[in-house]
């Protein structure tokens, strides 16, 4: 064990010095977190991997909602039962989109509205189970909402006896950015690239697995294009005439160039195109990458900014 760590370090350290010699002012970085663990969340500006929210509360078109973060793939699913007796469902699990919601408004009784109290509105009892951007189940009752509060109990699935009331303050001018690992108000980072845990139906017997995936972020004016035949050392500047793509989800499991490539025959996640180069482009900067293993829920990875 000592000497594949040893091995390992050696190995980080020859990407950093590889990465280094094209420009002297950008040190990239060579690897990933443990992407079990939590969601790597990697900001190419800033050269360095970074959190984010879970859920957002908003003020928005004269009702109160709570929006679920889709670009870190945050799910949501209704429990049948109220909060203190309501267990973890075993499918149906979703995230948001342009037109629907999860939980959105749907947790207000409308019968319970007090215009004397800046407009307020109470819960109808509806609990859900949020999947955060870390993996955690949570469970959670929207317990308030006005036009400048709203107030919401939560608890970790599975630990009851620890039940966490907040109540935040946003205008309809300033949502509030929720993080339940950190249990605060969080202000959005930016990033452009995850390697997160993708939890995938496999049906009623096995239920989901967690497929090792990468995405980018849909929120970004991010896009990407791929160099099957040019080495990447060789690559100094964007090719001539690149077909760019914008789906974020293109590099992610069973997507068109999947990075992270699961074998079933051996249970194994490969990087099979080692030898690609993935150009992104980000506003006016473009970076290069090249993967060049996956073990240990750890991605290896060469980076450099052109």
């Amino acid at each position: 064990m000592k000497l594949k760590w040893l091995i390992l370090s050696i190995a980080f350290a020859m990407l950093f010095m590889i990465g280094c010699e094209d420009n002297d002012d950008f040190e990239p970085i060579g690897y990933t977190g443990n992407m079990s663990e939590s969601a790597q969340l990697l900001s190419f500006s800033d050269n360095e991997f970074v959190t984010s929210y879970d859920i957002a509360l908003v003020y928005e078109n004269s009702s109160y909602w709570v929006k679920l973060n889709t670009a870190t793939n945050v799910l949501a699913v209704p429990a049948d039962t109220t909060y203190d007796v309501a267990e973890l469902p075993l499918f149906g699990y979703a995230s948001d989109n342009d037109t629907n919601f999860v939980i959105g408004n749907s947790w207000i009784d409308d019968d319970t509205y007090n215009f004397n109290d800046n407009h307020s509105v109470q819960s109808n009892g509806q609990t859900f189970y949020v999947r955060t951007t870390d993996y955690q189940w949570i469970k959670l009752e929207i317990l308030y909402g006005s036009q400048l509060s709203m107030k919401f109990r939560w608890s970790i699935d599975g630990q009851d006896d620890i039940i966490d009331t907040v109540a935040v303050n946003y205008t309809a001018d300033s949502p509030v950015y929720y993080n339940f690992s950190s249990a605060s108000e969080v202000t959005p980072n930016n990033w452009d690239l995850g390697f997160i845990m993708l939890p995938i139906y496999t049906g009623p017997e096995m239920g989901y697995m967690n497929m090792p995936s990468l995405i980018m972020n849909k929120f970004n004016d991010i896009q990407v294009t791929v160099i099957t035949n040019q080495d990447f050392d060789d690559i100094s500047a964007v090719p001539t005439s690149p077909v760019w793509n914008d789906d974020y989800q293109i590099l992610g499991y069973e997507g068109t160039y999947e990075v992270l490539n699961y074998h079933h025959e051996i249970t194994k996640v490969l990087i099979d195109n080692a030898d690609y180069t993935y150009i992104f482009r980000t506003g006016s900067k473009d970076y290069k990458i090249r993967f060049y293993d996956y073990a240990g829920y750890t991605v290896v990875f060469d980076f450099d900014e052109l």
